[in-house]
């Protein structure tokens, strides 16, 4: 008898008794973002789960690597679609800023990964003048916003564009140290000192540098549907 039922149901909804209807499902909106921010890709979806009901569903993409001058150039251009990064008037000028706070304070408090063996260099500083007296230089990157408050507070530091390149340049003794968040400096240690790529680096004992670095969201200035 359930078996007739159902057969019973279908005569009728193909015989167009009952109504039927064809609702053809809305595809996510896919967002492309910075492939070096994915394992904080949460971040995002707290903010993008609350807009699904008004603008549809959406689905984040992961980038393929790159370092973080290439990011900035390809959010610009909208082949990145969204990223955060720590705050500075070059990059509110060039991309478009939007005022969420995504972290970041922790690493405007850095401590220095050095060369083993050197931190007899660093026990005599007690403060910024006796750092510069030393003329000693810091490992930064090219593009990173905290360059530039180092420059423009009197450090020398050497630039590189790639992250990795920074580590081995600090054991070759091309600067005398590398300023590191505190939140990153164990996990950078892990990865490219002695017990995991085999380089010879150590954390300074004494000595932390601190300055404002918030970090906000970015996005290409073409891009208003993502912005609103």
């Amino acid at each position: 008898m359930i078996k007739l039922n159902k057969i019973f149901i279908l005569l009728i909804l193909i015989s167009g008794i009952l109504p039927i209807s064809i609702v053809t499902a809305q595809q996510p909106e896919k967002i492309i973002i910075w492939e070096k921010l994915w394992e904080h890709k949460d971040r995002f979806e707290i903010i993008l789960d609350r807009t699904v009901k008004k603008y549809g569903p959406y689905e984040l993409v992961k980038s393929v690597p790159m370092e973080q001058g290439r990011a900035i150039e390809e959010l610009k251009n909208d082949r990145i679609n969204l990223l955060y990064l720590p705050v500075n008037i070059e990059r509110e000028e060039l991309l478009q800023p939007i005022y969420v706070f995504m972290g970041g304070e922790a690493l405007g408090y850095r401590v220095l990964l050095i060369k083993k063996g050197t931190q007899n260099k660093f026990n005599g500083i007690r403060n910024l003048s006796d750092w510069k007296k030393t003329g000693y230089s810091m490992g930064t990157g090219s593009f990173w916003a905290d360059t530039e408050i180092l420059e423009f507070n009197g450090l020398k530091v050497s630039k590189n564009v790639e992250d990795a390149a920074l580590y081995k340049q600090l054991d070759a003794e091309r600067f005398e140290c590398f300023p590191r968040g505190v939140g990153q400096v164990e996990d950078n240690m892990k990865k490219y000192g002695p017990e995991g790529e085999g380089l010879d680096l150590e954390i300074e004992k004494n000595l932390l540098f601190v300055y404002p670095f918030l970090e906000i969201i970015f996005l290409s200035r073409q891009n208003d549907k993502l912005k609103e």
